[in-house]
């Protein structure tokens, strides 16, 4: 599986990635981290004395819940739509004075479905995905797929040298959920997870309505896809609660 390595080397660079890696709400490549043990799952399991109806209710306000609440079983959406966008002129872009592909070459971006599509330099320069024309050597790269903002700079670097491939699962730049309002729920990577999040698992994805989607560890672990790969389903925690299992009717690649 691919584990993208938090590399907080310094760099001057800009757009969604352009923190500190200490920052937690910016957009940018996860990383993965050390997996911590889940809490006990019967700890707070609801006594024998307890009605049905407060035992409900303990389950679904409880935030160090048992495992059993670990989603709220299987859900009957339809597929999950696999989109794909790219840097256009109504994007907002930025020119680096750098060749960010020169402290280390490039690596096939995981967030692509075109296979020359590339990432490269610290993750604080926050390059989800970069391509560059053939022949060229200016290499532009989504720095917030949401935002629709992008960097470009030049890169013989990128232009010249060969692209390591990687392995595991591709992961979306971002997702749409289907969690039964009208325009759903979106939500996108974060760079660096330092909260505390339900029976210790890690969150790499944040949405727009503040809950979360929970992973024992990996980010490309975030999605089940299903047994055929057309519909995928996250874990999304609210408030730290136990996760409740949500429909992904849109997942969004960089690509052309």
């Amino acid at each position: 599986m691919r584990r993208i390595l938090c590399l907080c080397a310094a760099s001057s660079l800009l757009a969604l990635g352009l923190v500190a890696c200490g920052s937690d709400s910016e957009v940018g490549s996860p990383t993965t981290a050390e997996s911590t043990p889940e809490d006990s799952a019967d700890e707070d399991s609801p006594s024998d004395k307890t009605t049905d109806s407060e035992s409900n209710d303990t389950a679904s306000d409880d935030t160090d819940g048992s495992d059993e609440n670990d989603g709220s079983g299987p859900s009957t959406a339809g597929s999950t739509s696999i989109d794909t966008l790219w840097i256009d002129s109504s994007w907002s872009i930025e020119d680096v004075d750098e060749d960010l592909c020169a402290t280390g070459g490039k690596t096939r971006s995981p967030y692509a479905q075109d296979d020359d599509m590339f990432i490269c330099g610290p993750t604080a320069a926050g390059a989800e995905a970069c391509d560059m024309a053939e022949g060229e050597t200016v290499a532009m790269c989504i720095t917030d797929p949401v935002g629709h903002r992008a960097i470009r700079f030049d890169s013989p670097t990128a232009a010249e040298g060969s692209m390591d491939q990687g392995d595991g699962d591709l992961i979306p730049l971002f997702v749409l959920l289907d969690d039964g309002s009208e325009n759903g729920i979106q939500c996108a990577t974060v760079a660096h997870d330092q909260e505390k999040h339900w029976h210790g698992k890690f969150s790499w994805y944040r949405c727009d309505d503040g809950s979360e989607l929970l992973t024992d560890e990996l980010i490309e672990e975030t999605f089940d896809r299903g047994d055929d790969g057309s519909t995928w389903t996250v874990l999304r925690s609210v408030d730290t609660k136990a996760p409740e299992e949500t429909p992904v009717t849109d997942a969004v690649f960089a690509g052309n």
